[in-house]
């Protein structure tokens, strides 16, 4: 509490101006609160489109991600029929030599036949 004294001048008690000083500590603690969270929600809001544009980016991604797993997939199968088709093509000319020969072979042979049959 405050007491004048003998010359006008008043006095304040310790405890009150422990609890001015708290009191002020108090209000300038909610002042800087405030402006923190003034400056926060200014930052999200500057900071929110860009996060929007970050999640936007990272679907758009993974949606890419996907279609190149897809046209993997197709390219596999598509590798895959040209290996077999190669692998058809090989033999079909396998057995065409084959059959050459063997139509070779045997016209000789019907050939030595017939020149054994005319003498």
């Amino acid at each position: 509490m405050a007491s004048p004294s003998e010359d006008g001048d008043v006095f304040v008690d310790d405890v009150t101006v422990e609890e001015q000083r708290r009191l002020e500590l108090e209000q300038l603690e909610m002042i800087m609160t405030k402006i923190l969270m003034e400056k926060d929600g200014c930052e999200r809001r500057k900071t929110a489109p860009l996060i929007a544009m970050r999640n936007e980016l990272m679907l758009v991604k993974k949606e890419e991600i996907k279609e190149l797993e897809r046209e993997r997939k197709i390219l596999e199968e598509l590798r895959e029929r040209i290996k077999i088709r190669k692998e058809a093509a090989a033999l079909k000319q396998i057995i065409d030599v084959s059959l050459f020969f063997l139509v070779l072979f045997l016209s000789f042979f019907s050939f030595l036949l017939v020149s054994t049959q005319v003498k």
